[in-house]
Order: structure tokens, then sequence, then C-alpha cells
């Protein structure tokens, strides 16, 4: 397959070290725009700011090593492309209600949880695309971004609260 001429590089090309350079900060900076949900869900949760940061931190940790299995190709883990994992607005929403009626341990839980789903569905996406058209996938991609907007638009009394007491004392959250 030969490489469309409005392209600078192609899939088999290597760009010089500046361009990669460059690249790797330029996604750097669009990962780090979303590490402010995980301080936001801790912030909900009314955790201290030490759970805050070592929130943020396990996320760029899990960036990182989602980032490294996607870009290296070995067997049924990686596409061989930079493709990096975010922080992403379609689990902030469960995230927050989650923090609201169940505390940390409930997002945790769900995001195990919803990472092992994903796993299961990699495997079978591809034969899920008749199923799943454009259509549908765009739907999904602008109800997900409205409801975060209509979220983050609530009036501060609809704002959520921090966790049950009994929630709270589970992480020495007091």
């Amino acid at each position: 397959m030969r490489k469309p001429a409005h392209l600078s590089y192609g899939v088999d090309d290597k760009p010089p070290l500046a361009v990669n350079a460059l690249s790797g900060l330029q996604h750097v900076g669009l990962m780090s725009i979303y590490l402010v949900f995980p301080a936001l869900v801790a912030k909900a949760a009314g955790a201290p700011a030490e759970v805050a940061v070592g929130m943020v931190s396990m996320t760029l940790v899990a960036l990182a090593i989602g980032t490294l299995l996607q870009a290296f190709s070995s067997g049924p883990v990686g596409s061989g492309f930079l493709c990096q994992p975010i922080a992403s607005v379609v689990y902030f929403v469960p995230s927050m209600v989650a923090v609201k009626h169940g505390g940390l341990s409930a997002v945790f839980g769900m995001t195990i949880v919803a990472g092992l789903r994903e796993i299961g569905l990699a495997r079978v996406l591809s034969r899920l695309r008749a199923i799943f058209p454009a259509e549908i996938a765009g739907s999904w991609c602008f109800w997900s971004g409205s409801r975060a907007a209509s979220w983050g638009c609530a009036p501060p009394s609809l704002a959520p609260t921090s966790p049950p007491s009994h929630h709270r004392s589970t992480w020495g959250l007091r």
C-alpha cells in the first residue's frame, strides 16, 4: 500500500528524533489535561490532599503502562502505534455517581470491573462493528459528552457531596 501524498510519514516510516520528541511532548501534554478527573473524584469523596495526590500519581503510572502496552506489539497485546490512554470523561461521570453512593472503594471497584470488561471486549470488538456502526458510536460519544457537560454545569446545590460517614471511615477519611 502506498503512502498518500498529503502524509509526511507512513505507518512504517521512522520520523527524525526531534519529531518523535515533540510528538511525545504533545502526547504528555494531552494526557496531563485529563489528570484533573482523578483529582475531582478525590475532592468529591472528601479525601485529603494526600489521597488525591496518590490517585493522580497512580493514574500517571497506569497511563505509562497503558502507553507501553499499546505501543509495543506482542501477540494479542498492543497495536504497535503510539495511542496513549487517557483518564476519560466516559469514566468520570460514573465515577462521580459511584463516589457519591459508595465512596472511593466503589470507584476503584467499578474501574477494575470496567477494565476487565474492556479487556474481554477487545477480543471481539472487530466483530461488533456490525452491531455498533459509526452512527451508534457517534451517538454514544455525544451522549457521554453531553452528560459530562450537564454535570459540570450543574448548580452547586446539585454537585456531588462527600460520601456517607460509614464509607469515609473505610479509607481512613475523617
